[in-house]
């Protein structure tokens, strides 16, 4: 290329994604937004490989790791020590174990990838974050396109079993993906000099939502938009509704449930499409199971043996509860009050950190973080390794997405 010339040299298109822990983040960026459609159960296997990939990339280059906070990590050694703890009162105390290490690993993992993504220079973020948001707008397309040809693009990955289930089931979590990582993309279109389509993005996810049959996902779109709208017109307000607001849903959920059985203890109230009975009938059960050991909980995971719930089963035909579908209740019932009052101390101290940040990224941290909030509360279990796996996403996802200055 003759200098000053003008033309841009295309012998190296590429440039900084030839570094091993930059083409970890370009890997995570081109294909964790529409993969979740194919196999979204891969998201919780692609987070500790990028995280390796990306760790080791960084020293290779750097011949020293990613300056890292101590914060993050006093929050994980309190978060597992008190799911080793539960192994001494639960009565499966080797299955306790086994799970604790797996939230201990997706845990680590989810710090050391921020940490790296957040050392990244803004040259290597200038090639990282078209590459989210074309990924992004991919994954909403081909969600869409699936569902208005009747499930015709999952068939063909999709296993009989999943078949049999229904394609509204095939597209219930990779909706709840992509109305999580809506938000980070949309950090990648502003500072891409995409504000428009940054506008667009999370209204075109709630449409999209929309066409499938995820209420949960539409749900959560709904009510991110709603808290993006207000930070954007009041900062300080909405950071400090989403901070009190998380710390009170979680400390109160169980008497919110047996508040709603007193009203209702029928369960007269139904909405099949979201399987609210049912819900409300497991709802019912856990809340009125958590008294029983108010302060320190079952265990991890403790709901799935228990054989008798006293459940009507008006709504909810099986015996096993595998996990509460309320993120809040489940640390309540597995953990007790202990573990509710750390889950809402952690919320608390990430929400004031989000509601700090500067620029653009303020107003989607807080949407996304109460858009993670409300899908733990409505759906899904708290330690499925998929959901681990995307929620352990989405803060590298930021990190990689905006500019440096935004995220001191």
């Amino acid at each position: 290329m003759v200098e000053g010339s003008g033309v841009k040299d295309i012998s190296n298109p590429f440039g900084a994604l030839r570094r091993a822990d930059v083409a970890a983040f370009a890997l995570l960026a081109l294909v964790v937004p529409w993969i979740s459609l194919f196999a979204p159960r891969v998201l919780g296997g692609v987070l500790p490989i990028a995280a390796l990939l990306a760790v080791a990339g960084h020293y290779w280059a750097h011949r020293s790791f990613a300056p890292m906070e101590k914060g993050p990590w006093l929050a994980i050694s309190l978060a597992v020590t008190l799911c080793l703890l539960s192994a001494l009162w639960s009565a499966h105390p080797l299955f306790v174990l086994d799970r604790s290490s797996r939230v201990a690993g997706s845990l680590v993992t989810a710090v050391l990838l921020f940490f790296t993504a957040a050392s990244l220079d803004e040259a290597e973020r200038a090639s990282l974050r078209p590459l989210l948001l074309w990924s992004t707008v991919f994954g909403l397309a081909l969600t869409a396109a699936n569902m208005l040809m009747h499930g015709g693009i999952y068939e063909l990955v999709a296993s009989r079993k999943a078949l049999e289930a229904g394609v509204e089931v095939g597209t219930n979590r990779p909706m709840v993906v992509l109305v999580v990582f809506v938000w980070p993309a949309m950090v990648a279109a502003s500072e891409s000099g995409w504000k428009r389509l940054a506008l667009v993005l999370p209204v075109a996810t709630f449409a999209v939502s929309t066409l499938t049959d995820s209420q949960t996902a539409f749900t959560a779109a709904i009510i991110g938009l709603l808290v993006y709208g207000i930070a954007r017109l009041s900062p300080r307000f909405a950071g400090f509704a989403v901070t009190w607001g998380g710390v009170a849903l979680i400390l109160a959920m169980p008497a919110i449930i047996l508040t709603l059985k007193h009203f209702d203890p029928n369960i007269r109230f139904d909405w099949p499409q979201a399987s609210a009975g049912a819900r409300l009938e497991i709802w019912y059960a856990v809340a009125s199971a958590i008294p029983h050991s108010l302060w320190i909980g079952h265990g991890i995971e403790a709901t799935r043996f228990v054989e008798d719930w006293h459940m009507a089963h008006l709504y909810f035909p099986e015996k096993s509860v595998l996990h509460p579908h309320n993120g809040a209740l489940q640390v309540w019932y597995e953990f007790g009050a202990v573990g509710a009052v750390l889950a809402s101390w952690l919320w608390f101290v990430m929400a004031r950190r989000a509601s700090a940040l500067a620029g653009s990224m303020r107003a989607t941290a807080l949407a996304c973080m109460t858009v993670v909030l409300v899908v733990s509360c409505v759906s899904h279990g708290l330690w499925q390794s998929w959901w681990l796996g995307a929620v352990g996403l989405v803060p590298a996802l930021f990190a990689m997405a905006g500019k440096r200055t935004e995220l001191a």
